[in-house]
């Protein structure tokens, strides 16, 4: 099967919708000018969004000296945008795709490897003179829904993703691997997604382009820093090395290497944050 009959295959299935509530609740966490109070407000319409926004910002792990009891506190004293954002994402696509016949995918794993990609997107572009062509919300945004469409081709096609991401291929082959085991690849899926969903453009670009380097159309920077920051990054937590900045992201960025390695250098740190909000987010979700 090509990848034009496995797009029209899919889009022949039933693509998961989601509730009204939640269908609201993703526009306005994927929107970079979001209203916090009227964010705050869907929020608090959904009970496990709650407990777990709550939860997390009175956890000891934040140390706050006070305790925090509404939503919106949570989110600007504490929290920040970006984590709430991976927070309610994970929440609504957890109970919308099932992503339990694939064994070698983990939850836990995708979320902390797309925070990290999105962090460091939005970190390198601060620093960098094309960081001026979006903002700082849609640096974060790209490289937190990069991988999105995987998530659709695990819940529509576990076997071929097991075989997949059983043996890890190298962040270059993933595409081709994805191409050969399931006949489509996560770009076209991820656009799928957003005709359900209703993603920003910026987002379904990244989505769509982060994995081809010829890549020149609209968003093609930030696409282009999404797809490698992501592929730097894919082998770190089983590895522990920390990856080295090529010699195109330094030009595309146009800060030197040296710059870039001290950027980079914080990564064991922020997994560290990751993997401990993630056990927090686990216990919560139990």
């Amino acid at each position: 099967m090509n990848q034009t009959e496995a797009v029209q295959q899919l889009c022949l299935d039933d693509i998961p919708n989601c509730s009204a509530v939640d269908r609201l609740t993703l526009e306005l966490v994927t929107d970079e000018d979001v209203n916090l109070t009227k964010l705050a407000g869907i929020i608090e319409e959904n009970p496990v969004l709650v407990g777990l926004v709550i939860g997390l910002a009175n956890s000891a792990y934040f140390g706050v000296p006070s305790t925090v009891v509404t939503v919106r506190d949570a989110i600007v004293k504490v929290l920040g945008i970006g984590l709430v954002r991976s927070l309610v994402l994970s929440v609504i696509l957890g109970r919308t795709l099932d992503l339990t016949r694939c064994p070698a995918f983990s939850v836990g794993e995708y979320w902390a490897h797309s925070r990290a990609t999105a962090r460091f997107s939005q970190l390198l572009a601060m620093r960098s003179p094309i960081g001026a062509e979006w903002n700082r919300d849609q640096g974060y945004l790209g490289g937190l829904l990069a991988n999105f469409g995987q998530l659709l081709l695990v819940h529509h096609y576990p076997d071929g993703m097991q075989r997949v991401l059983a043996t890890p291929p190298d962040s270059g082959n993933l595409i081709e691997s994805q191409l050969e085991q399931v006949g489509l690849h996560q770009g076209p899926a991820g656009v799928l997604i957003d005709q359900h969903w209703q993603l920003p453009d910026i987002v379904v670009t990244v989505m769509q382009c982060a994995w081809f380097p010829e890549y020149r159309g609209l968003h093609w920077k930030l696409a282009r820093l999404v797809g490698l920051i992501s592929g730097m990054l894919g082998h770190y937590p089983q590895t522990g090395e920390l990856p080295e900045a090529s010699e195109e992201l330094c030009e595309l960025l146009a800060i030197d290497r040296h710059d870039t390695a001290t950027q980079l250098s914080l990564l064991p740190d922020l997994y560290e944050d990751l993997e401990r909000v993630a056990a927090h987010v686990a216990q919560s979700m139990s």
